[in-house]
């Protein structure tokens, strides 16, 4: 199965009562391929968390790959240097998770980008 919508899970969503069954959900439902288009933190910030529930690979294009594999790079692009303490939280600097390269070689049947 491929997941084409954004990873908008955290830590804390881990974490919650439901998250079990969440987790169950996730194995499940098989995903293999998880296609990280944007990489801010919002949409990348549950990647490194599916990656370690379901062994999805996850891929990129261009210097999305490099934002998802180096989180660090958005609240740098953004204070303009290494961000301040103030920067650096969830919704700037998702975990970083490891990304191949998109093409049309990994699309499922049918997509053309």
């Amino acid at each position: 199965m491929t997941a084409w919508t954004h990873t908008s899970l955290t830590a804390e969503a881990t974490r919650m009562p439901d998250a079990r069954y969440a987790r169950y959900l996730i194995k499940m439902a098989g995903i293999l391929k998880l296609f990280s288009i944007p990489s801010n933190a919002d949409h990348i910030g549950g990647n490194k968390y599916l990656q370690g529930q379901t062994d999805c690979k996850i891929y990129a294009r261009g210097i999305e790959r490099d934002f998802t594999e180096h989180p660090i790079l958005e609240p740098s692009f953004l204070y303009g240097g290494y961000p301040c303490k103030e920067l650096r939280h969830k919704f700037l600097l998702a975990q970083e998770s490891e990304a191949d390269y998109l093409d049309e070689s990994v699309l499922p049947d049918g997509i053309k980008m």
